[in-house]
């Protein structure tokens, strides 16, 4: 069933439902958040290429999630050369390297970072209607933690899943599916809110239903074109969407 409506919509029409758990994005949904998306892209790539990955098909447009599994694969099928095998030891040390490199994008971007205007009233009136709360981000849990706890996230929030806890980055359902599991909700009664394209992905890959919100780094139309259920334009409508 498709929940989608406009924006100026939305402040008539409501879910229908009163969901059990609203999980949310952090960057761009709750925090204002600048990433430099395509200069971290390029900085994996680069360090892909000085390790002896073979990143020529890799590009700043190419989505993060699949500049990892690219190197994977290469590993995988046993292509690199064997000292750089020997000095990483396994896959897993490749990828806390990229992380470490994210993570300095993203503490970057964190020290201008401020809240949504209506954020925090927005998660404490969701909390005093007994909703459970998690925040599911694709940002590491170092420059997470920063953020939560100098802006106060963390008194309405009991879940806070970040790349670190999870194997694969939205817009695979991996942690919206890990998040209903610890809260015991089932699909149907759940929603996820972000300000993306991925995260529309991923709550539709989850099979739980998405509200947008146009607050980040895409615009209403963008946002729109992907067919969320419901789109607003600022965090606090979502107290009205909720019935």
């Amino acid at each position: 069933m498709d929940f989608h409506r406009s924006s100026e919509k939305s402040r008539t029409f409501n879910l229908q439902f009163r969901p059990s758990a609203v999980l949310f994005d952090l960057d761009g949904t709750l925090v204002e958040f600048k990433f430099k998306v395509r200069e971290s892209r390029r900085a994996m790539i680069e360090w892909l290429r000085q390790k002896g990955f073979k990143v020529q098909n890799l590009t700043e447009a190419t989505r993060t999630q699949e500049i990892i599994d690219a190197a994977y694969k290469e590993w995988k099928e046993g292509s690199i050369d064997s000292p750089i095998r020997r000095s990483f030891g396994s896959f897993e040390a490749v990828k806390a390297e990229l992380s470490s490199i994210l993570d300095q994008f993203e503490f970057a971007a964190f020290q201008d970072a401020r809240p949504h205007t209506g954020s925090l009233e927005t998660l404490k009136e969701l909390r005093q209607r007994k909703i459970e709360l998690a925040i599911v981000t694709n940002s590491g849990r170092r420059p997470v933690d920063s953020v939560l706890k100098k802006f106060g996230f963390l008194q309405f929030v009991s879940l806070v899943l970040t790349r670190n806890e999870l194997s694969r980055l939205k817009p695979d359902p991996e942690g919206l599916i890990k998040a209903l599991n610890i809260f015991k909700v089932r699909r149907e009664g759940a929603v996820f809110v972000g300000d993306s394209i991925i995260d529309i992905e991923a709550a539709r890959n989850a099979g739980i239903r998405s509200i947008a919100v146009s607050c980040g780094m895409y615009s209403e139309s963008e946002l729109k074109k992907n067919h969320p259920d419901f789109l607003i334009s600022k965090i606090e409508e979502l107290v009205k969407l909720i019935p």
